[in-house]
């Protein structure tokens, strides 16, 4: 008999990533990039509601601060609401360009704004503060 090669546990690295990203295009190529590191990703819908009802806290909650249909400070805030995500990591991306909305979502309680391009290139290297398991 063969032996097989264990198969790779989507979980390894605890309940995986929350994606609040509408664009589909980037976010097939973030739950790619999440897929690489052995983590599990779930989608939040479009609303404050997807977040109050999620079942439980993920390990780090990456948001499209850009998409102003998804409301994302309004999302931060429905969050940083919940007393078991008050503690999660948010990654927010959004236009390099755009100190106000950055500042606007750090005050909100996004842990770390970066610009599209990079959560786009280095999402490991930006994860992994926030994943030490990663390293």
């Amino acid at each position: 008999m063969a032996e097989s090669t264990p198969a790779r546990d989507p979980t390894r690295h605890g309940p995986g990533a929350l994606l609040i990203v509408r664009d589909l295009l980037f976010r097939v190529k973030l739950e790619s990039g999440l897929r690489h590191l052995g983590m599990a990703c779930r989608l939040a819908g479009s609303d404050a509601a997807a977040v109050e009802t999620m079942p439980e806290p993920p390990a780090v909650v990456i948001l499209d601060l850009a998409d102003v249909e998804l409301h994302p400070l309004t999302m931060l805030r429905a969050i940083r609401a919940r007393a078991d995500l008050a503690r999660v990591p948010v990654v927010g991306f959004a236009p390099h360009a755009d100190r106000e909305l950055r500042d606007a979502a750090r005050q909100a309680g996004c842990t770390l704004v970066v610009s599209r391009s990079r959560i786009s290139s280095s999402l490991p290297e930006v994860l992994q503060p926030f994943l030490p398991r990663l390293s």
